[in-house]
Order: structure tokens, then C-alpha cells, then sequence
């Protein structure tokens, strides 16, 4: 079970090591960091958390664009789903793979 406290404790690794990556220079227009999580149970209160999750960040260098991300999670014996407003393009995908 996904429960609140390592989501956040996923959350943070992920989120951390994606914002990492980026090298936010004058050719640098935007980058997604895309967390999935794949469950076999989520506690409630985590789906309400993947729903409310945004981040966005905007370089200060002129030019050198912003950071979003992308969350989302499914509860693979229910099919439960949650998505923040950037995270849906996830679930298209998901459920794209797992015809």
C-alpha cells in the first residue's frame, strides 16, 4: 500500500533527482518531470494528494525556460487513478500500454 508518508518520502527522491537533470541555459525551453506511480493499493488521502501535487519553476536567467511536473498513480486492482492537471497525459498512456 501506497501510504501518505512514502509518497511523500517517493515524492521528494524523484522530484529531486528529475530537477537534477535539467540545465537551464539559454537554449533551454521547458522540461517535464513525470513521477508515475504503479500500486497495488493507494491510501485515499495519497490520491488526493496526487490531485492537489503541482510544481512549477521558472528559471531566472533570461531564456532559460521553466519546469513542470507530471504525477500520477494507479491502483493496478481497482484501476483507481489520480492525476494532477499536468499528470493526465500519464493515465493516456497507461491505459494505452495496458490494453
Amino acid at each position: 500500500e501506497l501510504t501518505m508518508e512514502e509518497f511523500e518520502r517517493y515524492y521528494n527522491i524523484a522530484l529531486k533527482d528529475g530537477l537534477s537533470r535539467i540545465d537551464p541555459n539559454p537554449n533551454h525551453s521547458f522540461s517535464m518531470v513525470s513521477i508515475f506511480f504503479l500500486c497495488d493499493k493507494i491510501a485515499p488521502e495519497v490520491l488526493s494528494a496526487v490531485k492537489k501535487r503541482k510544481y512549477h519553476e521558472k528559471y531566472p536567467a533570461p531564456g532559460a525556460g521553466w519546469a513542470e511536473l507530471r504525477l500520477a498513480a494507479v491502483e493496478v486492482c481497482s484501476r483507481t487513478r489520480a492525476a494532477n492537471p499536468m499528470g493526465k497525459s500519464l493515465l493516456g498512456m497507461y491505459k494505452d500500454a495496458v490494453r
